[in-house]
């Protein structure tokens, strides 16, 4: 029994019931996933088996348990089994090191020391002489040479001292190298936005001009904009409002320009000049004015001027009224005025409104009865698009091109038995001139007929085909056998000669 500890919340397996009765027939196996309760085989037979498993879930739940602890505790010693033994690594590579180089030390000192049996007397004192003063040499407390203890010792202190600090350098620069790799990381991701960002811009302003973006077609809209704005009129288009604008500018600055040399000066200060002169003349008439009123006053009586001004003032009230009357007229006529412009209005809309409606009938008429056209066009169609099976009677039997494929001739059994393939000619209008034009038609028709009833085509919208047209018709194959047997004829005449 299986258990799929990974699985085991959604899927377990319970019970199961199989069949060993070794016949092939009844080899029977049914897994349950997810019920403890055991399926009867579809057969009956003295050898079926049937357990009932009510722990198994209880137990696969546990086992998944296990499984996840099992892999985080696993994980865990994994990863200080990793750097345990690469810690233990380490110092057993700097032991190796120490020993052969202690190895190296004593073999020297060996080698030095001991006297070769082989040599004479003399050269074993030699060899002990040169022994001892080797030995000597290696107990010199000098530290300069690295060939005596003191001075490999102090050699050995330097390089572990250059090893430290190589260590440090080299922990420097893994830092250095983590921080520089963690800077690489962060560029890279502004890189990689950069690059989203250059993306979306490109899709804005993409400069071609098949597939412009957003940018590119406010560029575009910008562009006209100034070109009509600056536009000086030279190409034909209306004057843009700057040079419409720089142009009032310079016709307000001619207009109040000062006289210099021989321009004159401009409109307005022209117009301001000569008012300034009609008013120093008003000023000058008006003081002569006052000097005659002064002159005439000067001898009249007072008495005959106040009925002067009564008299006149009398005149001026008629007047007035008067005014006031052809005012009062002229308030009455506008207003007559406006109430028949009102009515004029008034009936325009209501015929506009009318002609709309009746249009708006019109249309809608229009567009029913096209509807029941076009249906009726296709049930139509539907008929003209029959066309008779190739060698049976109406069907067209013209030898196409061939456009140097060598198609094969037309023969005899073009046309079914009975049959012949023969050719009408049917006349047609050019514009408003009859039968100015022909179409030659070829058909299989019976061997004996003499006219072919050509079906002109229907005319755009019409609902009804026109009328068939009679033509002439003759055999092509007729023509071709009597050809034929002419010629036979003439043959046979020539001989017989």
């Amino acid at each position: 029994m299986g258990v799929y500890a990974t699985d085991a919340a959604a899927a377990w397996c319970g019970g199961y019931t199989w069949d060993d009765d070794n016949g092939t027939a009844n080899l029977k196996c049914s897994l349950l996933l997810g019920s403890d309760v055991p399926v009867v085989p579809t057969s009956s037979s003295t050898s079926d088996r049937c357990a009932k498993m009510t722990t198994v879930k209880a137990f696969a739940d546990l086992a998944a348990a296990l499984n996840t602890a099992w892999a985080n505790v696993t994980n865990t010693l994994y990863t200080n089994l990793i750097a345990a033994t690469d810690a233990q690594a380490a110092l057993e590579k700097t032991w190796l090191q120490a020993w052969y180089e202690q190895q190296y030390w004593a073999a020297l000192k060996t080698h030095l020391t001991t006297s070769d049996s082989g040599l004479t007397a003399t050269s074993a004192n030699t060899n002990a002489a040169t022994a001892r003063t080797e030995t000597l040499k290696l107990a010199d407390s000098g530290t300069a040479d690295d060939l005596t203890v003191s001075g490999a010792e102090a050699f050995t202190a330097g390089a572990n001292t250059s090893l430290t600090n190589a260590t440090e350098q080299l922990a420097t620069l893994q830092a250095a190298t983590t921080s520089a790799a963690a800077a690489v990381a962060a560029l890279g991701t502004r890189i990689t936005r950069s690059t989203t960002q250059i993306a979306e811009l490109l899709t804005l302003a993409s400069g071609d001009s098949s597939a412009p973006g957003e940018l590119d077609d406010a560029a575009v809209l910008r562009t006209a904009e100034h070109s009509d704005y600056t536009n000086d009129g030279t190409n034909g288009d209306p004057k843009g409002e700057a040079v419409l604008a720089a142009e009032e500018l310079a016709a307000a600055n001619a207009a109040v320009a000062a006289a210099a040399g021989a321009d004159p000066e401009g409109p307005l200060r022209l117009a301001r000049t000569q008012a300034q002169q009609t008013w120093t003349a008003a000023q000058g008439t008006a003081s002569d004015a006052e000097g005659a009123l002064t002159a005439a006053l000067s001898g009249a009586v007072l008495v005959d001027l106040r009925a002067t001004v009564v008299s006149d003032k009398a005149d001026w009230d008629a007047a007035q009224g008067t005014l006031d009357d052809l005012v009062v007229a002229v308030a009455g006529a506008e207003d007559a005025v406006t109430n028949a412009q009102d009515a004029l209005d008034a009936a325009v809309l209501a015929c506009q409104i009318k002609a709309y409606d009746a249009y708006r009938t019109t249309l809608e008429e229009a567009l029913v009865q096209r509807a029941d056209d076009l249906k009726a066009i296709k049930a139509l169609m539907a008929t003209e698009l029959k066309v008779p099976a190739p060698g049976t009677a109406g069907a067209r039997c013209e030898k196409a091109l061939s456009n140097g494929t060598y198609r094969p001739a037309r023969g005899e059994m073009t046309c079914a038995e009975g049959l012949c393939c023969g050719a009408a000619r049917v006349w047609m209008e050019a514009g408003t001139t009859a039968d100015a034009a022909w179409r030659t038609v070829e058909t299989c028709q019976s061997a004996e007929a003499t006219t072919y009833s050509f079906q002109p085509p229907r005319a755009p919208m019409a609902t009804t085909m026109p009328s068939k047209v009679d033509v002439d018709f003759v055999c092509i194959e007729g023509a071709k056998k009597l050809a034929a047997a002419a010629s036979a004829v003439a043959a046979a005449v020539y001989m017989l000669a």
